[in-house]
């Protein structure tokens, strides 16, 4: 129990920070972390070269709380292709033994918002009108969109989830903070996530 709560919680904190630094070279990027005891948040921004940063896209994706803890590990993958005004971009998420799948369809190689169309669970949702996009049931065999909305974009800082999800009560209600984990330590660190993002 040790070995598999050290490998949990090394994704957590390994997931927040890499992310950023491949963000600093590039125009765009997009990371996957838990950010509290029932949530994983997917979340795509770009780098507007002023200090800034803008969020194209956030997922929530909720669950029973420790939903994610359970099975055999966590993984993800993601690939690009595309060319002549035609980008497509797939990003795959496995905790345990559930697969959570984003599909992106752009004409811009950087997949600016105002061009690219977000695939979820059968679903298209154009950027130009939603950046956050909420899903509940992720461990019932039937994950649903229950909203999408627009919210600010642009945020400082390294951690685009935290300034989001600070600036709306309703986001951060959405996290299911107040649920509580078996295990002391998870709990603990599940704390100081929910923490970093109270409005």
């Amino acid at each position: 129990m040790q070995i598999r709560l050290f490998a949990v919680l090394n994704v957590i904190i390994v997931a927040a920070t890499s992310g950023f630094a491949r963000a600093q070279g590039q125009t765009s990027a997009g990371s996957n972390r838990v950010i509290s005891p029932a949530v994983v948040a997917y979340w795509q921004q770009h780098d507007t070269g002023d200090g800034t940063g803008r969020l194209d896209l956030l997922v929530l994706w909720r669950g029973t709380p420790g939903w994610f803890t359970r099975g055999n590990g966590t993984s993800g993958s993601g690939r690009t292709s595309g060319g002549f005004g035609q980008w497509h971009a797939a990003h795959a998420m496995t905790y345990g033994d559930i697969s959570l799948v984003i599909e992106l369809q752009s004409s811009s190689k950087d997949f600016d918002p105002a061009t690219t169309i977000v695939k979820i669970l059968d679903r298209d949702i154009p950027l130009r009108d939603t950046n956050v996009v909420l899903i509940d049931g992720v461990d019932s065999g039937k994950a649903t969109i229950i909203r999408t909305l627009r919210v600010e974009p642009q945020f400082v800082g390294s951690d685009p989830v935290a300034a989001v999800v600070k600036r709306s009560p309703e986001l951060f209600e959405f996290l299911q903070c107040g649920a509580t984990l078996p295990d002391p330590q998870m709990q603990s660190m599940m704390t100081f996530l929910c923490g970093q993002m109270r409005p």
